[in-house]
């Protein structure tokens, strides 16, 4: 095999700002319980609530979420 041929393989810059070299299906993942969600009907319009937990996992899992604008 002629290794002097072959380029190395890096993350683009893209890859880099978001993770997508790195990432795995199971990385942003939540297990959710019995108590994370409820769901229901107010007033003949459904709703569903979150538990402290759920949402301060989503605030965590934004805080480094890159807009990019090209």
């Amino acid at each position: 095999m002629d290794y002097d041929n072959q380029e190395p393989k890096f993350p683009s810059y893209k890859d880099m700002l978001t993770r997508n070299s790195e990432a795995t299906e199971d990385d942003d993942d939540i297990n959710l319980l019995d108590d994370d969600i409820q769901t229901g009907e107010s007033e003949g319009i459904p709703y569903i609530n979150f538990s402290d937990r759920i949402k301060d996992l989503a605030i965590k899992s934004m805080t480094s979420l890159w807009f990019l604008r090209f």
